[in-house]
């Protein structure tokens, strides 16, 4: 069974190329000064630095839409000791999970609170099949494939929107079925996690963090 869907928060501003040649730098320094003896990690971080490169690569000047597969590139940046992560948090959840997020509580906002609930949906990127919403960074325009993203003030609007919901999510838990009450997403408080992580983001000294949901 694979991940079906997940959250990542990210600082835009630890995101550049520059990184990447950080990790190369390295690589070939300690190949320098131990030959044979270099530590077989290092090889991982050279891979993860190529596939760090990669992504680089396809990205072009602006005006244009650049797609970026933040997903692969959470991964390469974790796996990767010499590179300051700009992954915040991240979590993942299984498909079923990904039906009581989009569909299940998706309907609970909708009745509660229709700034949360068209917030909500973008997050998710329930924004229409032939349109996308680009978030811009350093003047670079760029867009997710399946997902969506909260950014800038929507951080704020989403936990001041979120509050008053929360007192009502046990009786919303208690509607969902049995099978749904043991998705990961409801035991692991998915919802509140968000409200947390969106009212952390907007704060003072958070950087230039985006709340990005992308689907494998």
């Amino acid at each position: 069974m694979s991940t079906d869907c997940a959250f990542l928060a990210v600082d835009m501003d630890a995101v550049h190329p520059t990184a990447v040649d950080t990790a190369y730098y390295t690589r070939w320094g300690m190949e320098h000064l131990l030959g044979d003896a270099t530590p077989r990690h290092l090889e991982l971080l050279r891979r993860s630095a190529e596939s760090l490169s990669e992504l680089y690569e396809t990205l072009e000047l602006p005006p244009a839409k650049n797609p970026f597969d933040f997903a692969e590139f959470a991964l390469c940046v974790e796996g990767n000791p010499a590179l300051r992560s700009p992954v915040i948090y991240s979590m993942a959840y299984w498909q079923p999970s990904w039906r009581v997020l989009s569909r299940r509580f998706c309907d609970f906002l909708e009745e509660e609170s229709p700034v949360a609930h068209a917030l909500w949906q973008k997050l998710l990127g329930g924004i229409g099949d032939s349109e996308w919403v680009p978030f811009v960074v350093g003047g670079t325009e760029y867009r997710l494939g399946h997902g969506g993203f909260l950014q800038g003030d929507e951080l704020s609007e989403m936990s001041g929107a979120l509050e008053p919901v929360l007192p009502k999510l046990p009786t919303f838990y208690e509607t969902l079925d049995k099978r749904e009450q043991g998705r990961n997403a409801v035991v692991g408080h998915a919802v509140e996690t968000i409200y947390n992580l969106c009212r952390q983001l907007a704060g003072p000294g958070a950087g230039s963090p985006i709340l990005l949901y992308y689907t494998y």
